[in-house]
């Protein structure tokens, strides 16, 4: 598009079979297949970010949000709001320098939880690769990438993990970047800075209703 708004160049590409799959919602104790237990793909999906590829292409970059309040009164006239947040999946999609669409990756998580600021991802460029950091339950951290994940409502069940996207295939590899066994600490996104090349997130120990605890992660790739 010119600045003009004047459509130059424009690209389509259908999801396969096998990307659809991995992103549909499936009702509790059903499949895919199961008549009823099919929820489709969710409509709640959100551009979160646009970035440049060192080869002129681009990576553009979705995540799956809802959030819901529930009120209860308390008979005298008190009222009382607890918030839930839900951050679903991560879905990055590669765009060649002629503006073609190259390769799709879905990314399942579904990080539920009454703080905003702890479900979400940061990304990052370095070298030839996307890499994406975000907590998840540290059993999906175990499945396959194409596997639906399985829903992270405990503190105590919580990893940091890094996925890699390589720039021109988009293949993605997950592995754990903090084990939930070794540190009890969660990273916060919505805090971050890429510094010479390297990574800053704050990050803290959860209490049950605070932060114990705040700390700077640095992260870096060779």
């Amino acid at each position: 598009m010119d600045n003009t708004g004047k459509i130059i160049k424009e690209s389509v590409k259908e999801f396969s079979d096998q990307f659809v799959n991995s992103m549909r919602s499936v009702k509790k104790g059903f499949t895919v297949k199961d008549k009823g237990g099919d929820l489709g793909i969710s409509n709640n999906f959100l551009i979160k970010d646009l970035k440049a590829r060192p080869d002129g292409g681009a990576f553009l970059l979705a995540e799956e949000f809802n959030s819901f309040t529930v009120s209860t009164s308390d008979g005298r006239g008190g009222r009382t709001y607890i918030s839930t947040y839900i951050y679903g999946d991560k879905f990055v999609c590669g765009i060649d320098p002629n503006g073609q669409f190259e390769w799709l990756v879905n990314i399942p998580t579904n990080m539920i939880y009454d703080r905003p600021d702890i479900g979400t991802y940061v990304s990052f460029l370095s070298q030839d690769k996307l890499y994406l950091i975000y907590s998840d339950n540290e059993d999906n951290l175990k499945q396959k990438l194409n596997q639906r994940p399985i829903d992270n409502t405990k503190l105590k069940k919580v990893s940091t993990a890094i996925v890699s996207i390589d720039n021109k295939t988009g293949k993605a590899e997950r592995n754990a970047l903090i084990d939930s066994k070794d540190e009890k600490f969660l990273l916060l996104p919505n805090v971050s800075a890429n510094i010479n090349n390297e990574l800053f997130i704050l990050g803290g120990k959860f209490g049950m209703y605070q932060v114990k605890e705040y700390r700077i992660a640095r992260i870096s790739v060779k």
